[in-house]
């Protein structure tokens, strides 16, 4: 009946280290408004929009961008206990099965607006 979605761009250097850039979560049961939340529906297909806040990085030479999409963020965000309820000490927990859908009928994308470079300053 909830999950999370969880974003995460990050900056990897040449010798593979990789640093955070920017990163979102959704709890989908707040998909539709933050104040009623909507329970899921087991093997629905929904939209979620996940925002990764701005942010603005010259990539050096050999760097490569890196998108994380994973259902928590521990101990960043709170765990999802998967029951439509607030995680809390103690409580029941539901196991999340999640699938990110990339076909012509459910697509997925992923908005990274590059800029073209100006010139030394």
């Amino acid at each position: 009946v909830d999950t999370d979605i969880s974003v995460r761009l990050c900056d990897v250097y040449p010798d593979g280290t990789s640093y955070l850039l920017a990163e979102g979560m959704r709890r989908l049961r707040f998909r539709e408004s933050f104040g009623q939340p909507v329970p899921l529906e087991p093997s629905m297909v929904y939209p979620v929009e996940v925002d990764c806040w701005s942010t603005s990085v010259i990539f050096g030479r050999g760097h490569c961008v890196r998108v994380s999409v994973a259902s928590s963020n521990f101990p960043r965000f709170d765990p999802n206990p998967g029951i439509g309820k607030p995680w809390r000490a103690g409580c029941r927990y539901e196991i999340q099965r999640n699938t990110i859908h990339c076909s012509s009928r459910y697509p997925s994308r992923i908005l990274l607006p590059v800029m073209k470079e100006r010139g030394a300053v």
